[in-house]
């Protein structure tokens, strides 16, 4: 399979450019576009509690465990926050995007909701890598 600007020109699984879905798969995209919706929102709403968690450290704390650790704390925090940001939000727009490419028949808009899945499949490994790499770390290293 050669591919040229994101156009496929030889494909060994079609001779068109274009998949055919069927009612019943229609059926589950839009199911899994509404799940993965409902799972991105509850994880903003649990993101958002952690980042409420690291400013409270930052400004209520600092007082009784010190500056430096309570920055070092609202730093933590905050990266964790970061790091489970980008992958919710590119799946919260997989969904928006699967029920728009749905609603209109756009393949185009399909392409984008997949790129959005990806994204978020790379950002789970990634989390995944540098989790276990940490967890490695404290066992052989502590």
């Amino acid at each position: 399979m050669k591919k040229c600007e994101n156009e496929i020109i030889d494909s060994e699984f079609s001779t068109e450019n274009s998949i055919e879905l069927s009612g019943m798969s229609v059926d589950y995209l839009l199911q899994i576009s509404q799940w993965t919706l409902f799972i991105a929102i509850i994880g903003f709403i649990f993101i958002s509690l952690l980042f409420l968690i690291a400013v409270s450290v930052l400004f209520f704390l600092n007082d009784n465990i010190g500056l430096l650790r309570g920055g070092g704390t609202f730093i933590f925090y905050l990266l964790i926050y970061l790091f489970f940001f980008f992958p919710l939000f590119h799946l919260f727009q997989f969904s928006r995007k699967t029920k728009k490419a749905i609603a209109d028949r756009s393949g185009a808009e399909f392409q984008g909701a997949l790129d959005h899945l990806m994204s978020h499949y790379k950002g789970f490994g990634i989390l995944l890598t540098i989790f276990t790499f940490y967890f490695i770390m404290r066992i052989f290293l502590f």
